[in-house]
């Protein structure tokens, strides 16, 4: 009876680029601390719904470029890329990455401070801030999430062209068939298939939005309804979102940095729709965002942005719209003097039923982000004699 084989990967792989990988994935972590300290966008979306999806999209980053860094080291000894590296390359150095090293960086990009982290890794325990622990919480559900599915992400595999001789002989492979994860079905359809729109809509997108941004979805799907044309899909979605995005910012709903985030959630749903290997989706979705119409987008939010605050920035064209305005306050304030009533315009928003003057300071100078809502209750209460006003007050102050 022969002994049975052993089913680990070849560990011979792995020992001839071992000290030329550690480097290279010790080096790869000093890096990514560095950029998620210099990331903006991230920062600026901890405390929103779209944290999990932009943390989890750097995360399957950091994992193709930890695979890169031992490929090159491999490429270096001038040997080709194989499944059997792969597999040798995943047990011995990217699963052990992922495992000592991509929870603290998701905790770092989620905000925990290393303070922290050091007590939560050391077992110390502490007190923990309501942010604190919606960041640990959601740097533990990407990780999770990632735990089954960043192999997925992998490029394939790349192997050199070789020229065919015109009577090639016949060869016979005996090595197994790859696993699931690692490859496709190798099927190609004689059909083309159909581009399916996504069950879900990203639940951050504003809502008062959200119906337009579907319909604008539909047509473009209807305009490219084959998969194999899907990267152009996304190009014309880019183009098509472009308007619909700089409305909202331009309106106020949607802060300019964040819109960017919104689409790219959008085209991520419409890809696992309609991708059935990740490496395909990651490989589209890389594209889309290197593209013209991406950064032809980028750069009309931020004009839109630029516009928005010049609008906000100018005080005197703002004093002439809020002159009306201005004025019938004045002559509401008069008028309670001349009754024997001293208010001011404290009083005035407090009658109206807020807790602040923000709602009033806009509603006085005509400000866009006034809501009709408000401009009403101020009305209203402008309206009032000075009998009533009077009795409104002092039912507050003696609260």
């Amino acid at each position: 009876m022969s002994a049975p084989s052993s089913r680990l990967p070849d560990l011979t792989i792995w020992d001839s680029i071992r000290v030329c990988a550690t480097a290279a994935l010790e080096n790869l972590v000093k890096t990514i601390e560095a950029e998620i300290s210099k990331d903006q966008t991230l920062a600026q979306l901890r405390n929103t719904a779209s944290a999990q999806l932009a943390m989890e999209s750097r995360a399957r980053n950091w994992m193709v470029r930890a695979y890169t860094c031992c490929v090159k080291c491999w490429n270096w000894q001038q040997k080709e890329e194989t499944l059997e590296f792969r597999t040798a390359v995943y047990f011995y150095g990217l699963y052990p990455f992922f495992s000592e090293h991509v929870l603290r960086l998701l905790r770092v990009a989620a905000g925990i401070s290393r303070e922290t982290i050091t007590r939560l890794e050391t077992d110390k325990g502490g007190y923990l801030s309501g942010s604190e622990q919606s960041a640990l919480r959601n740097a533990s559900e990407v990780y999770t999430t990632l735990m089954t599915s960043w192999l997925q992400d992998l490029p394939p595999i790349r192997k050199e062209a070789v020229v065919e001789s015109p009577n090639p002989a016949p060869v016979v492979s005996k090595a197994p068939p790859p696993p699931y994860a690692l490859g496709g079905t190798g099927f190609i359809s004689a059909k083309p298939i159909p581009v399916e729109l996504p069950t879900s809509f990203p639940l951050s997108f504003p809502p008062s939005l959200a119906l337009k941004a579907r319909v604008i979805l539909a047509d473009v799907v209807r305009a490219f309804p084959d998969r194999s044309k899907l990267e152009q899909l996304c190009h014309e979605l880019v183009s098509r979102y472009t308007g619909l995005l700089c409305t909202a910012v331009r309106s106020g709903i949607l802060q300019a940095h964040a819109a960017p985030d919104e689409l790219s959630a959008i085209v991520h749903q419409l890809l696992v729709a309609n991708c059935e290997r990740d490496n395909d989706r990651f490989e589209i979705k890389r594209k889309v965002i290197n593209s013209d119409e991406w950064h032809a987008m980028l750069k009309r939010l931020l004009e839109c942005e630029e516009e928005l605050g010049a609008r906000n920035d100018k005080p005197a064209d703002s004093a002439k719209s809020a002159n009306a305005t201005r004025q019938k306050i004045d002559a509401f304030i008069e008028k309670m003097r001349e009754s024997g009533h001293k208010i001011t315009r404290t009083d005035i928003w407090r009658v109206a039923g807020y807790d602040d003057p923000t709602e009033f300071e806009r509603f006085q100078r005509e400000d866009q982000r006034a809501t009709p809502g408000s401009r009403t209750r101020f009305d209203r209460v402008l309206n009032l004699s000075p009998e009533d006003f009077i009795q409104r007050l002092e039912k507050l102050d003696r609260k």
